[in-house]
């Protein structure tokens, strides 16, 4: 269900760290890891109508921000299937039809940077309970524990231009607005922009005759390395800021 969802990042952290203690039980070597591989990831799991909506590349956000965040140990994650089967391209005929997750995936290889920058958040968080199998649980078969996940998943990246905060609103309802303070950064912002994905119904699909959910991005005003974030329910955002 929705609820559990919320908690894909987290469940796909928690698998990372597991393959790092492991790999480095096995090697006796903690100060330089062999890096982890994840040869296929995507978030489908029981078909529930979520296929191909809003809702799907949500989740694929939380994973994506994942592997982000534990890119010190993460080489490298195959999405699988990009086009065709359930993947965010799909064959139509003679046409491509692309999907709200292919807009996620775009947005992501646009302005992701190429260097982790930490951050720490003061957001509201919900208690999930949060399978704890090998697998995420497709047959209803699951074991859990509770996690406290934040309702706004952040995670900043640096690139040559300047830095990129994602930011997913896991709430189903709620609107949020964050302060951003840019700290410890020898340089005064020039320019953002916020980058976002969104509907207001998160089963929003795309057809050929009708794109529904795609990347729309608009300036907003950054003053002394500060600026407010507005992030709405149930949506995928980047905001990129230029020094």
């Amino acid at each position: 269900d929705y609820e559990t969802r919320m908690s894909m990042g987290e469940f796909f952290h928690e698998r990372t760290m597991l393959m790092r203690s492991a790999m480095e039980a096995a090697t006796d070597d903690a100060e330089y890891p062999a890096k982890i591989v994840w040869d296929e990831w995507n978030p489908m799991g029981v078909r529930d109508g979520s296929e191909f909506t809003l809702e799907m590349a949500l989740w694929s956000s939380l994973i994506l921000n994942s592997f982000i965040k534990d890119s010190k140990y993460v080489e490298r994650a195959n999405y699988t299937f990009v086009v065709g089967g359930n993947g965010p391209i799909r064959i139509k005929g003679d046409s491509l039809l692309l999907q709200p997750e292919f807009y996620l995936l775009k947005l992501y290889a646009t302005v992701l940077g190429d260097q982790l920058i930490e951050n720490s958040i003061d957001v509201p968080s919900r208690q999930i309970k949060m399978p704890v199998d090998c697998r995420w649980p497709k047959r209803g078969r699951s074991k859990y524990k509770l996690r406290n996940i934040p309702l706004l998943d952040v995670v900043t990246t640096k690139g040559k231009k300047g830095i990129t905060i994602f930011v997913t609103n896991l709430s189903k309802e709620t609107n949020y607005d964050a302060e951003i303070f840019i700290q410890e950064w020898d340089r005064e912002a020039k320019k953002a922009v916020m980058h976002t994905i969104w509907n207001e119904d998160i089963r929003a699909t795309n057809t050929l005759e009708r794109t529904d959910v795609e990347i729309k991005s608009e300036e907003i005003v950054v003053n002394h390395n500060k600026l407010i974030g507005h992030f709405k329910c149930h949506s995928i955002n980047a905001i990129t800021i230029e020094f």
